[in-house]
């Protein structure tokens, strides 16, 4: 369970003008196995000029930073103030990493005034320090409070924490200047050490692939959203998983928004897999990781954020597309030697297993009989006196064959990698049995067959034979890497459709959280969904405490409106509730007839919604009933305890029912007969009944 996220986005005070916004994010991809800082000097503050990774390798370096070669790097170790040349076991300019991941980063920014331009700041950061798994750290600057500040020089911000597994995947950077680090972190409560973490999952390349400039731009990276910075692929992870979100967002509840992105989503993965795209790949588990993220810290700013109902669907999704394209990326990485038994079990026909089989049972059929010749001694000679060539030969040749039963026997564990579910399989125990436990026995039949050879021609025989039966389940492959590649390409893209038909199929049952909050709840520590619990009437209703009031009924005859806004307008409200008992059999009833103005396109809709007349929020909502029909039609719905209308109704609460009519003019909504009840909503009874709205039949209009 990992996240990835920025920290140094946040907010300078508001009263200074921060100019330095993040410009570029250049991506760390290459396994990080040594993390040096160099430091330079404002106003007397130290503030980090400079980090180094594996040697220098990949090199990030403020613009007025002195240290532009490795030598002057080094002299700048030589010139490090007093108190950061402590113990190298405390603290230090480097550390050395087994691990990519580090204990804990800590990290803090000042912004400081612009020396010719005082009422801009720039930001650094003046506190860095990073902790290893074996008590070694690098500590830079001084960690200050924010009170330390002084107004017109410097600002100093709160400082930012990250706990548990965690890395540096990325610089910030505003016009070659360091402001802020891209991380990823594990959960503490799932990763207990950093080997646990695959290194498939964030390291992929060398300095000279891994450096990726991304600019704010469109999309691509959301600045004042902490968005991260993601490899720039062709095609677009980022603008295909956003249209996927609009598709939800705005016409689909249903799978049929996934199913009209297939073909976008299917090209991800073919990119990926035919051409070893890790720009996508990386994107995709980037994307993942940081909507994993924002989901369980409830961040805003981005539009994936507007509804969280429906951004939690859409990490489903994402989180399906990336636990297919990791698998992708175990194929690229492993790189397994492909016969005859991992092409049945990619094929998955009967062909292909018939074949599979058939080369089985020849591979051990063959064994059989060269132990059984062992056996019954068919030579009719006893060990013989070894001649010098033989003397020289078998050994060799019992080398050779044991290189290639080592070889057979590592590519199981690279197909174990690579394919993980073949080894549940019928033909991942084929590739045990023969690859595995006959490759060992072949070995030490050869041997001892060799020895008690006679003849020359037979010697040689015998040796290709062994070497046969070994590579038998190899050289029966009849494709070429075309079509191997096309196999995995089909592998991913079934194993991709069979991960979107095993999200939870709640998801697919509202449209959006106003709706779905009657039923459900976001889990989102795991980023899921839960049902809600039901409701349980521990006490009666007392009668006395409600005999002089009267149940909720908002009714009215006919009501109206051409509203041309394009937005929500209220229709009709209850009074606020005064008592609410709920029942076992507790409901609100509703019940209208409606229709638009009788021909063009249909746009009216409808809801009733529960608010709380304090705070003014939004506590639980029917389904928006539309679109409005050009005949007259009757709804009439009843919502049970476990409802939110109803469940989370309290007192000081009222129903609001209203009514889009649609933007563009021309359109009309018309409601007849309408009535929301409640027996276990109470209202104070008064003369006028302002619980009940009643409304003779005219042709009033609402404004």
């Amino acid at each position: 369970m990992l996240k990835e996220f920025i920290i140094g986005l946040q907010p300078s005070p508001v009263t200074l003008t921060d100019n330095s916004e993040l410009k570029e994010l250049i991506l760390v991809t290459e396994r990080t196995s040594k993390i040096e800082i160099v430091c330079a000097e404002i106003d007397g503050d130290e503030i980090v000029s400079a980090i180094l990774f594996n040697e220098g390798d990949i090199d990030f370096r403020v613009r007025d930073s002195p240290a532009s070669t490795r030598d002057d790097f080094l002299d700048d170790l030589l010139e490090a103030p007093d108190y950061l040349k402590t113990d190298p076991n405390v603290a230090g300019r480097s550390l050395d990493l087994k691990t990519p991941f580090v204990k804990r980063m800590s990290m803090q920014q000042t912004c400081y005034s612009a020396t010719d331009q005082p009422h801009l700041y720039w930001r650094r950061i003046s506190y860095l320090r990073i902790e290893g798994y074996d008590g070694r750290m690098i500590e830079v600057g001084k960690l200050r409070q924010t009170s330390y500040s002084i107004g017109g020089a410097f600002a100093v911000l709160p400082d930012e924490n990250v706990e548990g597994p965690c890395m540096i995947t990325g610089v910030g950077m505003h016009n070659a200047d360091l402001i802020s680090l891209q991380i990823i972190s594990g959960d503490n409560r799932l990763v207990k050490k950093p080997s646990q973490i695959a290194e498939h999952l964030y390291a992929y390349g060398k300095s000279s692939v891994g450096l990726v400039k991304l600019k704010i731009e469109g999309n691509k990276v959301i600045e004042g959203a902490g968005f991260v910075g993601m490899e720039v692929g062709d095609p677009d992870v980022m603008e295909i998983i956003t249209k996927l979100y609009e598709f939800m967002a705005s016409w689909y509840s249903s799978r049929s928004s996934i199913h009209r992105m297939f073909p976008d989503l299917y090209s991800l993965i073919d990119y990926s897999i035919t051409e070893n795209d890790r720009n996508i790949i990386f994107s995709t588990f980037r994307l993942e990781r940081h909507m994993r993220y924002r989901i369980q810290n409830q961040k805003e700013g981005h539009s994936f954020d507007r509804d969280p109902f429906i951004r939690i669907k859409l990490f489903q999704v994402v989180s399906c597309l990336a636990s297919t394209l990791e698998r992708c990326q175990r194929i690229i990485v492993h790189k397994p030697s492909m016969n005859c038994y991992c092409i049945a079990y990619l094929a998955g026909d009967i062909t292909n297993w018939a074949i599979a089989t058939l080369v089985l049972i020849t591979q051990v059929g063959l064994t059989f009989v060269l132990f059984l010749s062992l056996w019954t001694n068919e030579s009719d000679t006893e060990y013989f006196e070894l001649k010098r060539e033989s003397m020289i030969v078998t050994p060799i040749i019992a080398i050779f064959s044991a290189m290639l039963v080592w070889k057979q026997m590592s590519n199981i564990l690279a197909i174990k990698k690579a394919y993980p579910g073949m080894t549940s399989s019928l033909m991942g125990f084929y590739e045990v049995i023969v690859n595995g436990i006959l490759g060992v026995a072949i070995l030490i039949i050869q041997v001892i067959l060799l020895t008690k050879q006679d003849n020359r021609l037979d010697y040689v025989l015998n040796s290709i034979a062994t070497i046969f039966i070994l590579e038998l389940d190899d050289t029966v492959v009849f494709l070429d890497d075309d079509a191997i590649t096309d196999l995995h390409r089909r592998m991913l893209m079934k194993d991709f459709q069979d991960r979107v038909k095993n999200i939870d199929g709640a998801f697919f049952e509202h449209q959006m959280w106003k709706t779905a909050r009657n039923f459900l709840q976001i889990n989102s520590r795991t980023c899921s969904i839960e049902p809600l619990p039901v409701v349980r009437v521990t006490q009666s209703i007392d009668y006395e405490i409600v005999k002089n009031l009267e149940p909720l009924n908002v009714a009215f005859n006919y009501k109206n409106s051409s509203d041309s806004s394009g937005a929500w307008i209220e229709m009709a409200s209850s009074a606020p509730i005064f008592k609410a008992k709920l029942r076992e059999d507790s409901t609100v009833e509703l019940k209208f007839t409606w229709h638009d103005q009788g021909s063009g396109n249909r746009k009216g809709q409808l809801r009733v919604r529960l608010v709380n007349v304090l705070t003014d929020e939004d506590v639980a909502s029917s389904p928006e009933y539309g679109i409005a029909p050009h005949e007259e039609t009757e709804i009439t719905e009843s919502f049970d305890l476990n409802h939110g209308l109803l469940r989370n109704c309290a007192e000081g609460y009222r129903y609001i029912i209203e009514v889009l009519v649609g933007g563009g003019g021309g359109h009309e909504i018309h409601v007849k007969n309408f009535e929301l009840k409640s027996s276990s909503c109470f209202m104070k009874a008064v003369e006028d009944s302002v619980g009940s709205i009643t409304v003779a039949e005219s042709e009033y209009m609402l404004e």
